[in-house]
């Protein structure tokens, strides 16, 4: 079964959410890691750069070029956060 997950961008980034609002929710943390990607752009404009030449950034998230993912959402979530550059 697949499941849906939506947020405009013209929504504005949550603030002050606690653990469960960011983690536990249906999302499983993708739409917070899609609105760090979208401040990160915003405050370093030099990794926005490189996701603008089609670069895989370093980020948070296992799954940059440091760390490789192991296992679970990791990937997705690096992935999340660099689609926010994008936005």
């Amino acid at each position: 079964m697949s499941t849906m997950i939506k947020r405009s961008i013209f929504e504005p980034i949550r603030e002050n959410l606690n653990w469960e609002e960011k983690w536990r929710q249906n999302d499983h943390g993708l739409i917070i890691c899609w609105e760090v990607g979208r401040k990160l752009r915003d405050e370093n404009p030099e990794i926005a750069q490189k996701v603008a030449n089609d670069e895989l950034p370093t980020l948070p998230w296992k799954g940059g070029l440091d760390k490789p993912t192991k296992k679970g959402l990791g990937g997705l979530k690096f992935l999340m956060q660099q689609v926010g550059f994008n936005d």
